[in-house]
């Protein structure tokens, strides 16, 4: 004797939670049967397949990065692993660069003259030398 026979109401409460579209596995713990049973219970009984409802693409770095208008800014914003990742897209301040202002400043770094670094105190190490002072 299966389940289905020995407890009938099991099948009144799949079919209402497969019309309210609950997934198999949901159905499965909430009736306490395994989500194959429930799977296999829904097929036999003819219910209709349920159509998932088409979500919206998700943004990858790739597609993000083709719906960007040219000459905008290609700072990339978030994680590319997550959803919500993006590029800043704002309009450039100089046209050969690929960045916005702001992001010209972190992307950038000014090189600083060979005057300049002698007169805050720098001096580069020779070749072979340690930056450790001996005791």
């Amino acid at each position: 004797m299966s389940i289905w026979d020995q407890r009938p109401e099991l099948i009144v409460q799949l079919i209402q939670l497969w019309e309210e579209g609950v997934t198999t596995a949901e159905i499965g713990r909430r009736l306490g049967i395994t989500k194959n049973q429930a799977l296999g219970k829904i097929h036999r009984l003819g219910l209709d397949n349920r159509v998932e409802p088409k979500s919206k693409p998700v943004l990858t770095a790739r597609n993000a990065l083709e719906h960007l208008e040219p000459g905008t800014c290609i700072w990339p914003t978030g994680d590319p692993q997550k959803p919500g990742f993006n590029y800043c897209g704002a309009s450039p301040l100089i046209l050969d660069k690929p960045y916005c202002g702001q992001h010209v400043a972190i992307a950038y770094l000014r090189q600083v003259s060979k005057s300049a670094s002698q007169q805050v105190g720098f001096s580069p190490s020779p070749a072979g030398k340690s930056h450790r002072r001996k005791p």
